[in-house]
């Protein structure tokens, strides 16, 4: 089975925020697809207190939970095993979470708007423990009405380094398994969003470039 989240709906940098992106009955959903079949089924539909979610960015562990960056609600966890999605770290605490990346018992997610990433060690079966910072990321000078910008997609390479696209800055950040920035990726365009090593190898990597009427896909080595 592959798991995806998908946003239903979307996040527009306007000047004033459209309301309407956070109505309830409109709430992002986590899809089960099974790729032999093509048959989907929606088996996590974030709502927690009355607040829809909007799923950004997912990943399973090694016990087949699936992390959840929920930018509205904060992180959260799908088990398959009861069929429950519960919140682990509410929004304000973190902020705007975004990507997420798990490399053996160490489970990362981006901030967005606080321009890091924070880790926790995955302790045993759906509980996390020893959250800290575990990388800044360059300041992004992007000059839009929300002033989003920060860290997006991310994705470990086959040498064990973190890639990140910084949303707003034309990067893609290279970060050591320690968390050292090592170098810096300049792209041709200024909103890098996603990016996600193909399974196989770990060397070719597919970049999804954010714009301002859809996206686009880039592959490069």
């Amino acid at each position: 089975m592959f798991y995806g989240c998908k946003i239903t709906i979307l996040f527009l940098c306007n000047r004033s925020i459209d309301k309407s992106q956070f109505r309830d009955e409109w709430p992002g959903k986590l899809h089960k697809i099974n790729l032999e079949t093509g048959v989907k089924i929606d088996v996590c539909t974030p709502l927690i207190n009355g607040f829809g979610g909007r799923p950004a960015g997912c990943e399973a562990d090694k016990f087949d939970n699936i992390w959840i960056a929920d930018v509205r609600l904060g992180l959260l966890k799908y088990s398959p095993e009861n069929n429950k999605c519960q919140l682990k770290c509410w929004g304000s605490t973190e902020f705007f979470v975004n990507g997420t990346a798990i490399r053996g018992n160490i489970l990362l997610v981006a901030e967005t708007m606080k321009a890091r990433i924070i880790a926790f060690d995955i302790v045993s079966n759906g509980k996390l423990a020893n959250k800290r910072v575990w990388a800044d990321l360059p300041e992004v000078v992007y000059n839009n009405p929300m002033k989003i910008g920060g860290p997006d997609g991310m994705d470990f390479d086959n040498r064990g380094r973190l890639l990140v696209t910084n949303h707003g800055s034309s990067h893609i950040e290279v970060f050591s398994a320690t968390g050292v920035l090592e170098a810096r990726i300049k792209c041709s365009f200024l909103k890098p969003s996603n990016l996600q090593f193909k399974l196989v190898v770990g060397q070719n990597m597919i970049l999804m470039e954010f714009g301002s009427s859809s996206g686009k896909l880039r592959e490069g080595q």
